[in-house]
């Protein structure tokens, strides 16, 4: 699970801002956050409580979605910084508000738990270097520095209890990594057990959703292969549209000519190899919706639509609705940029309540931006401690701050409040002002 993210130097936030899901000792809507358990001794653990969703909340272009956008790129780097070419430079745009900060690094931290143990993993890039790099865990308690890196200087704390075959490859590497490879993507060749935890963490636990106008394929992708429950799946599906009666996905045969240019392409290139002559076409997966209607005479009669006939927002709903059933089952932390662009604002309760609910049995987070101020409600929706603004201030810098940081009275209303500019973090219109320009 997620502790907390950091970062620093990232497009319009210019210093350091934390996303903490940490809970707060507010007692409110105790099924918002988890009592996790980590290892505090050989014997004995100790509780930490995470929250299982946070909404972050601003103007446009107030740096919700960099904050977003800075940890799906960090996760990025990660995950394939092993097969950069040297010299590949790392794609980071720094604050560029103030020309001072072109020439410091970018950093990112990550704080989660992985097993009941804490890891802390941090690094700073500049263009085509790392400028540092570090992993710490937790075992039983206690801080271990599992390596340390500053540029071309890296420190294995596990070579001191390491046998010398370790050693060895150890060396080797330490040798020989590129200046732009994190020691984190070479987790699969190190062999460090701590190092490939962390690794997979990054690689199963977090899920972007970024674009998420496109995102239908990945749950035709996650149903086809079984991945996540068919039944649930179709439920939630039912509320953006009563109407639907049942989902189902079929492959049909698509003609040759009628298939995109780089898959004909492809088809024939392993045609050449395979020195076949003749070609068909090629399966294609489609998804249907059934609803019910009525025939000709007048009886009920299923109804078979293509999923790209039923509406933009059904459409925006089943692209991101396989990937929140996903975390539901396995756990982890799903992240989406605009929770409730195309989405009735009853559709978007939904979703982040489904997180505080008995489907969510793996502990799985939610963190997303949105602009839809009916989820600032701190008596049945969110505490206090998952909301979070994003403000620009005067010198173009983002600013991330959390409503728990305002002394507000528990019966206040957070919505009006916040329309009314209390907390900051809206747009700075004035009618009148325009009109006399």
């Amino acid at each position: 699970m997620l502790i907390e993210f950091c970062v620093e130097n990232f497009r319009s936030i210019k210093n350091k801002v934390t996303l903490s899901l940490v809970a707060s000792s507010n007692k409110e809507l105790k099924n918002n956050y988890y009592t996790i358990k980590i290892s505090k001794d050989k014997q004995s653990k100790k509780d930490i409580k995470l929250l299982n969703s946070v909404a972050i909340f601003g103007a446009n272009a107030s740096g919700k979605s960099n904050l977003l956008l800075a940890l799906n790129q960090a996760v990025f780097f990660i995950l394939n910084s092993q097969s950069f070419q040297p010299n590949q430079p790392f794609s980071v745009e720094q604050f560029r508000l103030d020309e001072r900060n072109l020439s410091k690094p970018t950093c990112f931290e990550f704080k989660f738990i992985k097993n009941e143990i804490l890891y802390n993993y941090s690094f700073k890039v500049l263009k085509d270097v790392i400028y540092e790099e570090s992993l710490d865990y937790y075992p039983r308690g206690r801080k271990i520095n599992v390596f340390n890196r500053n540029k071309n200087e890296i420190f294995f704390h596990s070579l001191k209890n390491s046998n010398n075959e370790d050693q060895i490859r150890l060396k080797i590497y330490t040798e020989e990594i590129s200046k732009n490879i994190l020691i984190l993507s070479l987790a699969n060749k190190i062999k460090v057990q701590a190092i490939v935890e962390a690794y997979s963490w990054f690689q199963q636990c977090i899920t972007c959703l970024l674009n998420i106008i496109d995102t239908g394929w990945i749950t035709s992708q996650l149903i086809a292969t079984n991945t996540i429950d068919n039944n649930l799946f179709t439920q939630l599906l039912k509320c953006s549209d009563p109407n639907i009666n049942r989902f189902q996905l079929e492959q049909r045969m698509v003609p040759y000519e009628e298939l995109p240019i780089y898959i004909q392409l492809d088809i024939k290139r392993k045609m050449q190899q395979n020195k076949e002559n003749v070609i068909l076409g090629a399966g294609k997966i489609e998804g249907y919706t059934y609803s019910t209607g009525i025939d000709l005479n007048g009886q009920s009669k299923e109804i078979k639509f293509l999923l790209e006939e039923n509406s933009a927002g059904t459409l925006k709903y089943y692209g991101i609705l396989g990937q929140i059933v996903k975390v539901l089952n396995v756990g982890g932390v799903l992240i989406i940029d605009e929770l409730e662009l195309r989405l009735h604002p009853n559709l978007s309760k939904l979703i982040v309540d489904l997180f505080s609910s008995e489907y969510n049995k793996k502990n799985a987070q939610l963190i997303f931006t949105t602009h839809n101020t009916n989820l600032l409600d701190t008596q049945n929706i969110l505490r206090r401690d998952q909301i979070y603004f994003m403000n620009k201030n005067n010198g173009g810098e983002s600013e991330l701050y959390s409503l728990i940081d305002f002394n507000v009275r528990n019966d206040k209303v957070i919505q009006k409040a916040y329309l009314e500019g209390i907390f900051g973090a809206i747009p700075n219109i004035c009618l009148e002002d325009l009109l006399c320009q």
